[in-house]
């Protein structure tokens, strides 16, 4: 004879999350931190390369860095390999930069 036992006490309402920065309110929120305006890069530009795993990690580092710099200056591919995701023009204008 098998028993199943019931758990009453458990919650399942979620916690309420910031519409900005998409973290837990108020404990986890980091809108304080987070610049009110982005931040333009004039002379350089942020290249970064993300796994595909990580993009269904909830506490990827990718949108803080859109939520803190102008979308000019920060450029994101996904791939597993440098050039994957990224355009071949813009790839270029990396390469050419570097020059």
């Amino acid at each position: 004879v098998g028993t199943t036992t019931s758990n009453d006490t458990t919650k399942n309402t979620k916690r309420p999350i910031c519409a900005r920065c998409e973290r837990p309110t108020p404990k986890a929120c980091i809108c304080e931190s987070l610049p009110v305006d982005p931040v333009v890069l004039q002379r350089s530009r942020i290249l970064v390369l993300q796994h595909p795993h990580e993009l269904k990690r909830k506490n990827r580092s990718v949108p803080l860095l859109q939520l803190t710099l102008s979308a000019d200056s920060l450029l994101v591919g996904v791939g597993r390999h440098l050039g994957d995701g990224i355009e071949p023009k813009l790839m270029m204008d990396i390469i050419r930069d570097e020059s």
